[in-house]
Parts: structure tokens; C-alpha cells; sequence
């Protein structure tokens, strides 16, 4: 199939979020645009397919405004958004909040809706999504480790152990940490047993999630790695759930190209 981008006329709504609890009733609204339309067409000779599979005859980017004083977060229950194409035909298309994409400010949220069918188009996409909000981050007090392979400890009664650890004090030594992410972390910083700065190199991060806790990992590349290290872990505070209505109309002004 070959995906190529066109040109659109969106309407949306600003919605109005609604959280669980009564203090997020009254934030801002959430602002739900439409960011971009892609549809894929027939390639009877399979050359597209040689460099990428997609099984999705439509794709509409969603686009999400946080409210101010609020940042978009990681989980939040998968939900469904209604399509009504141009012909009144309705189907069902999910909104799975794993493949969310958040900025680095948590301020905008990108999702990005796949329809196996192709529709008529205008379409016009309804429902209620549930995404997470924090009010910020705080920090907690650094909690020692030792840089082996099975250690443990805990922060706020979160377990993280030590999957790796391995050339200690060597030009490039390197240890990953793993934990379900039960606090919300927003970073995890590594210093010498003391609170003194560390040297390290790169960071990588990785996670997958098959409920509401992610199970995360973290790779750092510590310049003479020590033996012994502290964790300060970084926190989102005050993390609620969000109902975010969603009433969109997506239609296309040309032809594709």
C-alpha cells in the first residue's frame, strides 16, 4: 500500500476535559485538532510493501492541547472514538493510549487513528478519550544501590533492580535499571554514593506496557562507573485521569498527489 499525505479541511472542537476528581472539572479546556490526514492506495507491483507494511487504509492524526498548568503523561485507559464517513455508515476505531505520542514539554499529545476501511469522506470522529494529566514534578530523596546484576531497592515502595551492571570504573562502564513505574517517574538521575555528579555519557529508555503500569527501562553509560551509586527519581505529582471529548470533522479540499 502507498501512504502519501493530503491536503484537508479540519473543523474541531475545543473540548471540554473532564477528570475523576472534582478539582480537573474545573481546568481549562483540552484542545483536539486535527493535525493530518494520510490514506494508503492499492500497489499491485508491491514495491511499497518491500519497505513498509500498512494495513491501515486511513490515518488521522490527532492533535492534544494540555490545559495550562497541566502536561500530558504516560497511561490512561484504551478507549473507542465513533466514525460516521459521508455515506452515515459508522464504525468503531481505537484509540490505544500506548502509542500516544507526548512532547518533551508534556504541553501536546499526538495520536495517530488507523481505519482499515476506507471511508467517505467527510468523516466525523466522536467519543471520549481518557489520557493522564500531572500538575508537575517533585523530587525524591536519592536512595543508594549497588551496581550489580540482581541488586534491589525501592523508592516510595517502588522496587527497581539492577538488570545489569558491568565494567566498574572503566573508561565506559554501563548499568540498567528496571521497575514498574507505580510513581510516575519522569526521570531517574544517577549520582556517586555521596550526591556528587556523575559523568555519564548516554541515557536510553525503553518501555511497554499491557495494563495501566508500564514496565520501563533505563540504560546509563556512567564514565568510571562506581561500585556504589544513588538513584534521585523524578516524579509527576497530582496525576489524574482525564475525560477528553473528542467531536472532529475531517474532509479533504484535493486530490491526492
Amino acid at each position: 500500500m502507498m501512504k502519501k499525505p493530503l491536503l484537508l479541511t479540519a473543523v474541531a472542537c475545543c473540548a471540554c476535559a473532564v477528570s475523576h476528581v472534582a478539582r480537573a472539572q474545573k481546568a481549562e479546556p483540552v484542545n483536539v485538532y486535527v493535525s493530518g490526514v494520510s490514506l494508503s492506495f492499492p500497489d499491485p507491483d508491491g514495491v511499497d510493501d518491500m519497505f513498509t507494511k500498512n494495513n491501515k487504509a486511513v490515518e488521522v492524526g490527532l492533535g492534544f492541547v494540555a490545559p495550562k498548568g497541566c502536561k500530558f503523561v504516560k497511561g490512561g485507559e484504551d478507549s473507542q472514538l465513533e466514525v460516521t464517513d459521508g455515506r452515515g455508515v459508522r464504525t468503531k476505531a481505537k484509540f490505544d493510549n500506548f502509542f500516544t505520542r507526548i512532547g518533551d514539554s508534556g504541553a501536546f499529545a499526538k495520536h495517530s487513528l488507523g481505519l482499515e476501511q476506507r471511508p467517505v469522506f467527510p468523516l466525523k470522529l466522536a467519543g471520549v478519550v481518557k489520557m493522564k494529566v500531572s500538575e508537575g514534578t517533585t523530587t525524591l530523596p536519592g536512595q543508594e544501590f549497588d551496581a550489580r546484576k540482581g541488586a534491589k531497592f525501592k523508592v516510595e515502595g517502588m522496587e527497581i533492580t539492577v538488570k545489569a551492571a558491568k565494567d566498574h570504573g572503566k573508561a565506559s562502564g554501563e548499568v540498567e535499571l528496571e521497575f514498574k513505574d507505580t510513581l510516575n517517574v519522569e526521570e531517574i538521575t544517577l549520582t556517586d554514593a555521596k550526591g556528587g555528579k556523575l559523568d555519564v555519557m548516554d541515557v536510553s529508555k525503553s518501555s511497554f506496557s499491557f495494563g495501566s503500569v508500564p514496565s520501563c527501562t533505563y540504560t546509563y553509560q556512567v564514565k568510571n562507573m562506581p561500585a556504589k551509586m544513588k538513584a534521585v527519581v523524578a516524579v509527576n505529582k497530582g496525576v489524574k485521569t482525564m475525560d477528553i471529548p473528542v467531536k472532529v470533522t475531517v474532509d479533504l479540499n484535493a486530490p491526492a498527489r
